[in-house]
């Protein structure tokens, strides 16, 4: 790319941004493309929007509305991740509450597909590890 001169590559983004009208470019792609050549060329929203001919608000919406939805994404996964760990300290609790009436009983599980069957102290072992992986992984 650096003998290719600046003018050719300018000539190439601008007509890839003229066809963002035209073909169905990956959301995210179209983005990245947008964000990527206002900041280089230190252009506004409605400069570049003027220059394709489109209006400033479809451009607000290409380039705003993936960003919104990978917010929202981050978001709802936090709060899956706090709401699931909610659950199993609530679990856990509650079977440590009740542990002497239920030390005979033997719990079904599916974990990770596996069907099994197993007792309190490993159940409660199970918890802890589980809360432990969701914590690191999220």
């Amino acid at each position: 790319m650096k003998d290719i001169p600046d003018e050719i590559i300018n000539t190439l983004e601008y007509n890839l941004l003229m066809d963002l009208k035209k073909t169905d470019l990956n959301k995210q792609d179209r983005k990245i493309l947008l964000t990527d050549y206002m900041a280089r060329h230190g252009l506004s929203m409605g400069e570049v929007a003027r220059s394709l001919g489109i209006p400033k608000t479809t451009l607000y919406y290409w380039i705003e509305t993936e960003k919104k939805k990978e917010q929202t994404a981050k978001y709802d996964l936090k709060n899956k991740k706090s709401s699931l760990l909610e659950e199993l300290d609530l679990i856990k609790h509650k079977l440590l509450i009740y542990k002497d009436r239920i030390k005979d009983r033997k719990f079904k599980i599916d974990d990770r597909g596996r069907k099994i069957l197993i007792e309190i102290k490993d159940l409660l072992i199970w918890i802890s590890y589980n809360t432990a992986i969701i914590k690191e992984k999220c």
